[in-house]
């Protein structure tokens, strides 16, 4: 059987769940297929559409007739474009369907107007790029809302009674999604961490390390690695050491420039 076909094949008869390269392989190897052959058929399914890569080494095929699947990108004006190999495609904030930023979706091709521009609408969503978001928590009688920081994350978090993780109005929280957002019910949450009010100092340097997932301590391999560094600066490093001279600097004594 050809690479592509043995490919193809075994992803769809996934049904739409995800599979590795591995699983793959593991799959078509008793249908003559080699790994190499796997990867170049993924290379060529994914340029035609039948096969999109969710991340790397991970894949899924697409069956239905009239879908394209790919990560959906929305604006801050809540409309949106799903990437594709052959042309990304535009999606009104009403054909959302329930779909967030980042989302891997299937959209359904609706109209390509005479530019050759395509626009359609989200089928359903395939998998969730977000858990959890950071935004402004607001107390509405007894029922509380975080408000998305970032513009682009198109839904309100309603937090239920009890919650709230002792967050009080306009304080800046994280909040894991508990229910994501339908065309019918709205998104619901749980606050999971209190960053501070939105305001103080310091709370917005939190806001974005937890908005880009940024790491704040360094690895356990980097630590002992340094811990085992000798503090003296030998000739053969090619440095001059300097460290006798009287130096004049801004920066804190933390700083990591030094």
């Amino acid at each position: 059987m050809r690479p592509t076909k043995a490919v193809l094949k075994t992803l769809l008869v996934a049904k739409g769940h995800v599979l590795c390269r591995d699983e793959i392989v593991a799959n078509v190897v008793d249908q003559g297929v080699s790994a190499d052959g796997v990867d170049k058929a993924l290379v060529q399914l994914a340029l035609s559409g039948r096969v999109y890569e969710i991340s790397p080494d991970r894949f899924m095929g697409i069956s239905q007739k009239g879908l394209v699947v790919g990560r959906i990108s929305v604006t801050r004006k809540g409309y949106g474009f799903v990437e594709f190999p052959e042309g990304d495609i535009y999606v009104r904030e009403r054909d959302m369907n329930g779909a967030l930023h980042r989302d891997v979706v299937a959209a359904r091709l609706s109209a390509t107007d005479r530019a050759g521009r395509r626009s359609g609408e989200v089928a359903y969503v395939v998998e969730r790029a977000n858990e959890s978001i950071v935004g402004r928590f607001e107390r509405h009688g007894r029922v509380g809302m975080v408000v998305p920081s970032d513009k682009r994350m198109r839904l309100d978090l309603l937090v239920a009674p009890g919650a709230e993780e002792g967050a009080t109005d306009g304080d800046m929280v994280v909040a894991r999604i508990a229910r994501y957002p339908t065309s019918r019910d709205a998104a619901q949450g749980v606050v999971e961490e209190v960053l501070g009010p939105e305001g103080a100092a310091g709370v917005d340097v939190e806001v974005i390390i937890r908005e880009y997932g940024l790491r704040t301590a360094f690895p356990s391999g980097v630590l002992d690695e340094v811990a085992g560094l000798s503090g003296e600066v030998g000739p053969e490093e090619g440095r001059e050491d300097l460290r006798d001279l009287f130096t004049v600097t801004i920066d804190p004594p933390d700083a990591r420039d030094f």
